[in-house]
């Protein structure tokens, strides 16, 4: 990992809200082209700056930025989310779905037999994607525990 793949994340992240990059320079009332610039992860001319950063990741809703950040230096960013499904099977279907996106995409990636950078964070973020589903999963276990349980 390093900062340029944080910057991809961070950028890639801007893109997926809601709106898009714009969209956050809107709810962040920062000019649209100064938040385009600061997060071109092509560009060092314009970066950032950390209370930025922070500002983009609360708005987006990822973490997926602040994990890239903690692999940096060796660790790993840790959330617990409170967010559960509405049922058991439903939260494990999804957290099934995404073991399954694990597979196809890491299925993809050796397919010629070469892990290039792309394919790697292709891979890393169905990971996280995961894991948030993991969290709403073990939530919602925790949530009807005690409780009498249907399938739907």
């Amino acid at each position: 990992m390093d900062i340029d793949e944080l910057y991809f994340s961070l950028h890639t992240a801007a893109k997926r809200a809601d709106g898009g990059i714009s969209g956050v320079a809107r709810r962040l009332t920062i000019r649209e082209q100064v938040l385009v610039n600061k997060l071109n992860p092509n560009s060092t001319d314009s970066e950032p700056k950390l209370s930025e950063f922070v500002r983009v990741l609360r708005d987006v809703g990822s973490t997926e930025p602040l994990e890239i950040l903690c692999a940096m230096f060796g660790g790993q960013f840790v959330t617990k989310s409170n967010q559960s499904g509405e049922s058991l099977m439903g939260a494990l279907l999804h957290a099934m779905n995404e073991m399954s996106d694990i597979a196809k995409v890491g299925e993809a990636a050796m397919a010629d037999g070469r892990l290039t950078s792309k394919e790697s964070r292709q891979w890393l973020h169905e990971i996280w994607e995961a894991r948030d589903e993991l969290t709403r999963l073990e939530n919602t276990i925790q949530a009807h525990k005690d409780k009498r349980v249907s399938l739907t």
